[in-house]
């Protein structure tokens, strides 16, 4: 078996010493053995591990639900779990596409409330289980965006109903804090699009709202685009190990 320097790592990965040492601090990669003069010794298997990690970790922000899928496979490769890294693998690239097209529909919504078309209030209702199922999150953070003022959620017998007008409101909020937006940086552009002034605001306010919107598709695009090439690639690494093991 072929074995390793820190620095030979981190030539062949392309990243820093340090990278490689802090990697293997926080638990990215299995701690490797040392030699009687205390130097680092890694594997292939310390290789691969480190390529992954660098795929999974390296970049702009993806979201959350995207790193966390992607974490998993770091967890499993520094165990040497390749059946599990696989699985979670396949996951990974599903969460990339999931995440993509919630962020198009956002990024469609944010074009037709500038057009002032929004969704009917007239239609089929859900609770808020039911919709945080829809949304992708949990009823409490649906709690929390309501008591931090992002939207208003109507009631009937003392009960939350969320109706289309709400769901596609949440969509945009959730895309919105993936793309790593602060609450108050929320709030302040979804009052660019509310239909109770989306007719008075003026010709300036409008060409910033329009640039939030191109920069928004923009991120993600880029992001996601970026995310789903690097997990493409994690496959591809997983595949040379299986065959270089013959397993």
């Amino acid at each position: 078996m072929t074995s390793y320097r820190t620095i030979d790592i981190a030539r062949e990965v392309g990243i820093h010493v340090n990278t490689v040492r802090l990697y293997e601090q926080i638990g990215f990669i299995s701690v490797a053995p040392r030699s009687a003069n205390g130097y680092r010794i890694f594997s292939d298997k310390h290789l691969y591990q480190t390529k992954i990690a660098r795929l999974i970790v390296h970049g702009k922000w993806p979201g959350k639900p995207i790193r966390n899928s992607g974490m998993k496979i770091v967890r499993a490769m520094k165990e040497w779990d390749l059946i599990g890294a696989h699985q979670y693998a396949r996951d990974y690239v599903k969460a990339i596409n999931e995440e993509q097209e919630k962020a198009l529909v956002a990024i469609k919504t944010l074009e037709n409330w500038g057009n002032n078309i929004y969704a009917s209030s007239k239609v089929e209702t859900y609770n808020r289980k039911q919709t945080a199922a829809i949304i992708g999150t949990s009823p409490e953070v649906l709690r929390n965006w309501e008591r931090r003022g992002l939207i208003k959620v109507p009631q009937k017998s003392n009960k939350r109903v969320y109706s289309s007008l709400e769901i596609e409101r949440l969509h945009v909020i959730y895309v919105m804090l993936q793309s790593n937006y602060k609450i108050v940086e929320i709030s302040e552009r979804l009052q660019l699009y509310d239909k109770e002034i989306i007719n008075k605001i003026p010709n300036e306010v409008n060409q910033r709202r329009d640039e939030h919107i191109s920069n928004m598709r923009s991120h993600w695009l880029e992001v996601s685009d970026n995310a789903l090439e690097n997990a493409m690639k994690v496959l591809d690494l997983l595949n040379e190990i299986f065959q270089t093991l013959h397993l």
